[in-house]
């Protein structure tokens, strides 16, 4: 099954420019009589039952694993027109706005959005140079890869921009793009992105390759770079192997696309293992390194048992380490078990009704680093707390 196009808040501004080009093709788009419209989205809506609990997050982590552990709503919805326009080229107009609520418990702030407003035409043909590629205009998200279980979009570099995909290379495809954002400090970082993918392994791995130059002015010395590699073993079922070697530097150290310096490595595993259709297993592993010495380690697990139709038990272990420069080590571990109901059996069938129990407990370094508040916090001078809640996660 598809996983959904879902995000965080998304920190990508507008570029006036493309903008208007995008509109104006979308309108032209949208004027043709004969459209096939569709629409996509997702969407979770939880709360806590003690609504001065607090979420588990180590300061220093780019991510939290993320089951009974999202103090937050969110919600995205696309609508996307597709039409023919001859036998040889069809035209996609998609428009995707979101709406973000920080603190569960307070509906009154909220963010919203358009994230993605793009265009996009596809040669079809198989007589034709660019047989099967698709070129695109606009915000979009960008051939992103996350971990689920802890919502980290490690390979996002999404922006505005235009660009091709899918164009054929023998066995393989190749992607292009030119991407822009606005940098906090007002610069904006221009991207050149190029992937090859689906490089064939084997009949069943794949070797994903990509390299991205950025730079935020004119002469080239405020620059950065970007490197990465994936290994993708599909299996039987739903079951996947991913491993993902990354390595940025300069601007592109943050390795997305809002800038950065230093240099970062990093390095990820995670895997699907359906063992039967009642049984399956989530595992991640992630190690990033930083010049400045410090060092983040993260190790999780989700495992799901369906022991009916409709109901199955859930249950995520993580741990979470960072190590800063010159200061003591931070740690955190999370624990939840929910009960689930789904419409039938599957890992990643939704929607889900959830309801969790919640538990962790950190280190002083933690603590001290400001986790759940600190010592004024929802847990006080306790290093230890949970929470029990429910959740409703959906995407179609």
């Amino acid at each position: 099954m598809t996983k959904p196009l879902h995000s965080p808040r998304s920190p990508f501004k507008i570029q006036p420019g493309l903008v208007t080009s995008t509109m104006i093709l979308m309108m032209l788009t949208t004027s043709i009589v004969q459209a096939e419209w569709n629409h996509f989205g997702y969407f979770r809506i939880g709360s806590n039952f003690d609504n001065q609990a607090s979420c588990f997050k180590l300061p220093g982590a780019r991510t939290k694993y993320r089951l009974g552990n999202e103090c937050d709503h969110y919600g995205e919805m696309a609508v996307e027109n597709s039409q023919a326009i001859n036998a040889d080229y069809t035209v996609k107009a998609r428009v995707m706005g979101q709406i973000y609520f920080e603190n569960a418990q307070d509906l009154s702030q909220y963010d919203a959005e358009w994230n993605q407003y793009m265009i996009e035409a596809q040669n079809t043909t198989n007589q034709s140079l660019f047989n099967g590629s698709r070129f695109w205009l606009g915000k979009r998200y960008y051939r992103r890869k996350d971990v689920h279980i802890s919502d980290f979009f490690y390979w996002a570099n999404n922006g505005t921009g235009l660009g091709i995909e899918d164009f054929k290379l023998g066995n393989s495809q190749l992607a292009y793009a030119y991407k822009t954002n606005e940098l906090d400090n007002g610069k904006t970082l221009q991207s050149h992105d190029i992937q090859v993918y689906d490089i064939p392994l084997s009949t069943q791995g794949k070797l994903n390759l990509g390299i991205e130059q950025q730079s935020a002015d004119q002469t080239g010395t405020d620059s950065g770079l970007q490197l990465h590699a994936q290994v993708h073993y599909a299996f039987q079922k739903d079951n996947f192997l991913k491993v993902t070697a990354q390595y940025g530097e300069g601007l592109g150290a943050n390795l997305d696309m809002s800038g950065g310096q230093g240099k970062t490595t990093r390095l990820i595993g995670e895997g699907l293992i359906e063992i039967t259709p009642k049984n399956a297993l989530f595992s991640t592993l992630v190690y990033e390194k930083t010049d400045q010495q410090a060092e983040w380690r993260s190790l999780g697990f989700r495992g799901v048992h369906f022991f009916s139709q409709h109901y199955s038990l859930a249950a995520e272990v993580g741990h979470d380490q960072v190590s800063p420069v010159n200061e003591s080590t931070r740690t955190l571990n999370k624990v939840t078990l929910a009960l689930q109901w789904k419409p039938k059996p599957g890992f990643w069938q939704r929607p889900a009704v959830r309801l969790y129990t919640t538990y962790g407990d950190w280190n002083l370094a933690a603590q001290q680093a400001g986790l759940a508040g600190g010592t004024t916090g929802a847990y006080g001078a306790d290093r230890q707390g949970f929470f029990t809640g429910v959740q409703i996660e959906s995407w179609w």
